[in-house]
C-alpha cells in the first residue's frame, strides 16, 4: 500500500529544484512542490496518492473541511 499525501504546503507553490519535498509532519504525509525546508504552511486534504496531486491550486481547490 503506498502512503497518501494529506498535507500540502501553500507558503511554496512553484517548484523550486529537483522536485517536491515529501516528508512527515506530525504522522501525516506532507508534499511541498518548492521543495523547501521551512516556513511551510501546511493545509489539510483528502487523503491522496502522490502521483494525483498536480499543481498545488488544484489541491486546494479538494481541500478537506
Amino acid at each position: 500500500m503506498k502512503a497518501l499525501i494529506e498535507l500540502v504546503c501553500g507558503a511554496h507553490p512553484i517548484a523550486d529544484g529537483p522536485g517536491p519535498l515529501i516528508t512527515l509532519v506530525d504522522g501525516l504525509w506532507a508534499y511541498c512542490e518548492g521543495r523547501a525546508l521551512g516556513a511551510h504552511d501546511w493545509t489539510r486534504i483528502e487523503p491522496t496518492r502522490r502521483e494525483h496531486i498536480g499543481d498545488v491550486s488544484r489541491m486546494q481547490e479538494r481541500q478537506a473541511v
